[in-house]
């Protein structure tokens, strides 16, 4: 199961996910996707519920009602691949997405769109495939290879979680934020 964990909007690959669903299908008609229903338009919304007519792309997408952090925890812990589809518009080619740490905190290995933040994280925690924004082909191919090799996706998924406890999480801070503390404290006397 592939979860795009994000609130959905154009910009962040709402549309886009559903061409993945109907190119994947193609290939690979037991691969499932999951997504919330957190849209941040309704124009949007309408276009993905629209989508869902289609039998095609609603026997393999579950959109989910919205959901607490502990009902999105409980929903990462069931996927296999956590899903960052970002296009490099002016609101998403310098963001960093949250979802991306949700994901390493998970353990899913990552599909993500080549964009600077993006890649800052997924090649310093080797975590994850990135792809070119926006081509449903490459996206498909990248999650096919991690749903064919298991070995290869529990290995990054595993790289991923090591590095959101050591580096990106408020257990991995502690002691270099108490250690700055420390240090203040001793040069002030």
């Amino acid at each position: 199961t592939c979860v795009l964990a994000a609130s959905q909007y154009r910009d962040n690959g709402a549309i886009l996910l559903v061409d993945i669903i109907r190119a994947t299908a193609k290939l690979r008609p037991s691969i499932k996707f999951i997504a919330f229903d957190r849209f941040a338009d309704d124009e949007t919304r309408a276009e993905v519920i629209n989508a869902l007519l289609d039998p095609q792309v609603s026997s393999r997408y579950s959109l989910l009602p919205e959901a607490t952090p502990a009902e999105v925890h409980q929903v990462l812990s069931e996927a296999t691949i956590g899903l960052a589809l970002d296009l490099p518009t002016s609101r998403r080619i310098h963001a960093l997405p949250v979802k991306l740490f949700e994901y390493m905190a998970a353990g899913l290995p990552i599909v993500a769109s080549d964009l600077p933040k993006s890649r800052e994280v997924l090649v310093d925690a080797e975590c994850g495939i990135l792809v070119e924004p926006g081509a449903v082909e490459v996206y498909v191919d990248a999650i096919l290879r991690l749903v064919d090799d298991r070995p290869l996706a529990e290995r990054i998924g595993q790289l991923g979680q090591r590095a959101f406890r050591s580096r990106y999480s408020w257990q991995g801070e502690v002691q270099p934020v108490l250690e700055l503390y420390r240090r203040l404290l001793l040069a002030r006397g």
